[in-house]
């Protein structure tokens, strides 16, 4: 989409570290619609990786699946 194009080249993800077995934190992931970055964490299981955003306390989950 349109929208979606304009975001092509941004970086959304900064600072992971990795923790081993496949798992990451520290790090910061920006949403680009709304300019705004929270803490994350994530996991790369094959070839899927399950990312988690916090505000807070509060997280939200996504999974980005590579084609």
């Amino acid at each position: 989409t349109t929208e979606a194009k304009k975001h092509i080249g941004k970086t959304v993800i900064t600072g992971l570290k990795a923790d081993g077995g496949g798992k990451y934190s520290g790090g910061k992931i920006t949403d680009p619609a709304k300019n705004k970055t929270y803490r994350m964490t994530a996991s790369l299981e094959g070839n899927t990786l399950k990312v988690k955003g916090y505000i807070g306390p509060i997280g939200r989950s996504q999974e980005w699946k590579k084609k």
